[in-house]
């Protein structure tokens, strides 16, 4: 048996803390919380213009870029 088991045993299967001035969150709040810290906000409309310009280059509608010194 791993040592640290018999070091938190006693709260091991206690029921999780109640609050008595807060009821508890629907899932729905619980996760509108995270909801302003997306790290992928906007990515299908990147996903879509790159698509877009790779479709363009395949069937020759979009110039290829030339790099010239200025």
């Amino acid at each position: 048996m791993n040592p640290d088991f018999k070091k938190y045993e006693s709260i091991l299967y206690m029921d999780a803390p109640v609050s008595k001035k807060h009821m508890p969150m629907s899932t729905e709040q619980r996760a509108a919380q995270f909801a302003p810290f997306d790290a992928l906000s906007g990515i299908e409309e990147v996903a879509a213009a790159a698509k877009s310009d790779a479709d363009a280059r395949h069937t020759g509608e979009l110039e290829r870029e030339e790099i010239t010194d200025a």
